[in-house]
């Protein structure tokens, strides 16, 4: 199911099978309650979350909701090569 999340996103979608189970191998599935804070403005990045299963909202003056296979935190997580 992770897999298929990766692979619905424009970032992860062409890469092969060996290159996305690098991706996997590298990460950690991590669940968050309700109404936990993520990230923050400012923070230190070098995280990137996919979100998996259910919805992100972000809220700074304007309000997004994201939904599977969204990223969150790429900015800072992944550098041109």
């Amino acid at each position: 199911m992770i897999q298929q999340s990766l692979r619905s996103s424009a970032i992860f979608r062409e890469l092969d099978d060996e290159e996305l189970a690098q991706v996997l191998m590298a990460g950690m599935q991590k669940r968050f309650p309700q109404e936990t804070v993520i990230l923050t403005e400012g923070a230190p990045g070098g995280q990137l979350h996919v979100i998996n299963q259910g919805r992100v909202r972000i809220s700074k003056r304007e309000l997004k909701h994201l939904s599977v296979a969204s990223l969150l935190g790429k900015e800072g997580a992944i550098s041109p090569m």
